[in-house]
């Protein structure tokens, strides 16, 4: 019997209670749980750390306690006819034979050239991209050789070029108020 906290307990001696979902403590002899920061969730009891979000998704509070809990930019891509392959961030040279975009979260621009160079086109979130699907800019995106995540705004959306906000939030992660400059 211990008479003090083991790592991914909290409490007073003889009384450690397990660390909840969304906190952690990293040592022993801790009288209360660590919340995880922005940009790390837990889905666990009795954890000593928090699990990291996929570069460049965060959080929008602490304490998440799910991978879901994750957000920023994402793209599915389905090459040929059923290889999947989903896109995060950035990426200066992208698929060939792309048959089908789906943009689930965040604002993207795609490039006719790899590393950001040539025609571009701004893709939004929610749009979806089928070859034949008739729309007029498909062609275009499918063919894109370079995706850039447009995010400069900690998640809130905000259109670098055009200074829009076009986000769903009110706040950043950090708590700041989401506007149009």
């Amino acid at each position: 019997t211990y008479h003090f906290c083991l790592a991914g307990y909290a409490g007073q001696p003889w009384n450690c209670k397990p660390c909840q979902p969304g906190t952690f403590s990293s040592k022993g002899n801790m009288t209360s749980c660590d919340e995880c920061g922005f940009g790390e969730y837990q889905p666990e009891e009795k954890s000593t750390e928090c699990d990291s979000c996929t570069y460049p998704q965060t959080t929008y509070g602490k304490g998440a306690t799910k991978a879901t809990d994750c957000e920023g930019p994402g793209l599915d891509f389905t090459v040929g006819k059923d290889k999947k392959h989903t896109v995060i961030d950035s990426k200066a040279k992208g698929y060939n034979n792309v048959e089908k975009v789906d943009n689930k979260k965040g604002e993207w621009i795609f490039y006719s050239e790899h590393n950001y160079q040539g025609d571009h086109i701004a893709v939004h979130e929610g749009e979806s991209f089928i070859k034949g699907d008739g729309q007029h800019k498909t062609e275009q995106v499918l063919a894109a050789k370079s995706y850039y995540a447009v995010f400069p705004n900690v998640f809130c959306y905000l259109q670098d070029y055009a200074h829009e906000y076009k986000g769903k939030r009110s706040r950043d992660m950090h708590g700041n108020e989401c506007k149009n400059s």
